[in-house]
């Protein structure tokens, strides 16, 4: 991440590196309280956060369909590509912690957000609930299983899904 500061309205005070689509030639960037998407080295969309406020992560869904971003007041956001359609929108009732990590399950069920406040929130994309759980040091990456039953942390930590969450 790099910042510059900002001198003049017109000019953007904060920036991400491109996040690479994992099959594509696309890229997807935070830039202040919108994710552009790239096509080589042209912007294709913008997807605006409703909630105004600055973007802090961005990823891919395993497939590429899907790109997710957090922000710096806890928003976890996901859009589908070729439409535009938002499918998460949210931020936790308790948590205002900016999002340092964020990742897709295999298959879209869930949303794994990871806040500056060292918690995990768990997000079921079809009923937009979450579980807020505690998590250990530094943690700001997802490694999910194959078949979305679980995930690690880069603190090292296995979590499960329960068998009655999974879809």
């Amino acid at each position: 991440m790099f910042a510059s500061q900002k001198s003049n309205p017109s000019h953007v005070s904060r920036v991400f590196p491109p996040i690479p689509h994992p099959h594509a030639p696309y890229g997807a960037q935070g830039v202040e309280d919108m994710v552009m998407i790239w096509h080589h080295h042209e912007p294709k969309k913008v997807f605006e956060n409703p909630f105004q406020t600055a973007i802090t992560v961005v990823d891919w869904t395993h497939d590429g369909n899907v790109v997710l971003a957090g922000s710096i007041t806890g928003e976890v956001l996901a859009w589908r590509l070729d439409t535009g359609e938002r499918l998460l929108a949210n931020r936790h009732a308790h948590s205002y912690a900016p999002i340092v990590g964020v990742s897709c399950s295999p298959g879209g069920a869930y949303v794994v957000a990871i806040t500056m406040a060292q918690t995990i929130q768990i997000w079921r994309v079809e009923t937009r609930t979450c579980l807020v759980l505690p998590c250990h040091g530094k943690t700001t990456t997802i490694t999910w299983e194959r078949d979305g039953s679980g995930f690690r942390t880069n603190d090292g930590v296995d979590w499960s899904i329960p068998m009655e969450g999974r879809s």
